[in-house]
């Protein structure tokens, strides 16, 4: 599998980041996540991705705790 330092499918960018296919879908669904259509299919910017993980707090974006 040859991949492109900043474009991974969404299967290979849940298996880089440790994260389900469903769980980088959904920040694609809720526009978090911006998708490009290339050769391999639909595919993710993997800096963008980072970021978005990374202001992640136990699979939650900051401020959007269920418990106040």
């Amino acid at each position: 599998m040859t991949m492109d330092p900043v474009l991974a499918t969404v299967a290979e960018a849940a298996i880089l980041t440790g994260r389900s296919k469903s769980r980088i879908y959904r920040l694609i669904e809720t526009s978090q996540l911006d998708t490009y259509d290339g050769t391999r299919g639909l595919e993710v910017r993997m800096l963008q991705l980072r970021r978005v993980l990374d202001a992640m707090v136990r699979g939650r974006p900051k401020g959007t705790s269920k418990h106040g």
